[in-house]
Order: structure tokens, then sequence, then C-alpha cells
């Protein structure tokens, strides 16, 4: 019974790693053709918040390429 409470909480923690990624797409600036990637991992900074909102501001202002893993 231990091994398949294990086996149901792998598979969860699996298929939660597996989100997609937030790709904003640049306009035109100074970083037209520059690819930015972000990764957002810790909870105490609240970077899964800050980076998308950082990447989004930076494709739309400043032209680059932006992806938030």
């Amino acid at each position: 019974m231990k091994i398949l409470a294990f086996l149901a909480t792998l598979l969860i923690a699996c298929g939660a790693a597996h989100a997609a990624p937030l790709v904003f797409e640049g306009t035109d600036g100074p970083g037209k053709g520059k690819h930015i990637v972000f990764l957002a991992g810790d909870h105490e900074y609240r970077s899964e918040e800050t980076l998308p909102a950082l990447a989004r501001l930076l494709a739309k202002h400043h032209g680059f390429k932006c992806t938030v893993l």
C-alpha cells in the first residue's frame, strides 16, 4: 500500500513539473532578435509572479523574446 501511495505521489509530482513555458514574443525595440530565458522556482521572492510580469514588459516595451520556465 505504501508503494502504491508513493507511486501515485511521484506521478502527480512529475505531471506538475512539466508545466508549459510562458513565451512572450518581442516587438520592435533594442532587444529585437534577442531571447531571454527566466527560471522561476523560489516561492520566498514570488518569482512565479514577478518573472512573467518582467518578461511581458521586456517583450512589449523593449522587443526581447522572453520565455519563463
